[in-house]
């Protein structure tokens, strides 16, 4: 893994590379399912309707 600093590209330590590495790791994921995606996107193309006044408020 390269590391640029102050414009200089170096070799990253090993201590660097498990501290990253241990970070990456911690991240929580966020998979959405299919029905959580397909609700966000029913959501948006409502209201992007409402916005171009291609459908009544109800």
């Amino acid at each position: 893994m390269r590391i640029c600093e102050n414009g200089v590209y170096r070799d990253a330590t090993p201590e660097e590379i498990s501290e990253l590495e241990q970070v990456a790791t911690q991240q929580p994921t966020q998979e959405q399912t299919s029905e959580e995606r397909i609700a966000a996107l029913e959501k948006e193309l409502r209201e992007t309707k409402l916005l171009l006044g291609l459908e009544d408020t109800v």
